[in-house]
């Protein structure tokens, strides 16, 4: 079996890159592919309108995954800052809200970043618990507090008598 042309080559290499899950490999091929197409112009192994054509796609694919990239950035952001708020404020259902919103946002998104959106849900999900545990241990204050104002009030009786 003969070694493959350029051409043949470049093909697997863009093959690989489209079968990847990690968009940073597919960036990564992207562009090592491009590189060897830019140092192939002019030099007649590959055809020039091949090598046109399959530069300008491979430039609008990278483009695309730092859209893609930058998209999901901005959700990650939008997303932990809400997320904080509502830890912030113990409030569980809002913080049940934000986990949905992500799924719906990255539906809108295309599921492009399954990773991203599995380490934001992780984080999201941590705050969930610590709001959760914030809200048992109010609502336990809240039970003790009839229990806290008796005692309170019947030792200040005696208090008294100390000062």
């Amino acid at each position: 079996m003969p070694a493959p042309t350029l051409r043949e080559s470049i093909e697997q290499v863009l093959l690989a890159a489209r079968m990847s899950d990690s968009s940073t490999d597919r960036v990564q091929l992207y562009t090592s592919a491009l590189g060897t197409l830019d140092r192939s112009k002019g030099d007649g192994s590959i055809p020039t309108e091949w090598v046109t054509a399959t530069s300008a796609n491979l430039t609008q694919a990278i483009a695309t995954e730092a859209r893609i990239d930058r998209n999901y950035q901005t959700l990650t952001q939008r997303m932990l800052r809400l997320a904080d708020v509502r830890a912030r404020a113990g409030d569980v259902r809002g913080l049940e809200r934000v986990v949905t919103r992500v799924h719906a946002n990255d539906n809108l998104l295309g599921n492009a970043r399954p990773d991203v959106v599995g380490s934001l849900l992780a984080s999201i999900d941590e705050k969930l618990d610590a709001a959760r545990r914030l809200q048992l241990a109010r609502d336990r204050f809240a039970l003790r507090a009839p229990v806290l104002a008796e005692y309170r009030l019947a030792i200040s009786g005696p208090l008294v008598q100390f000062a």
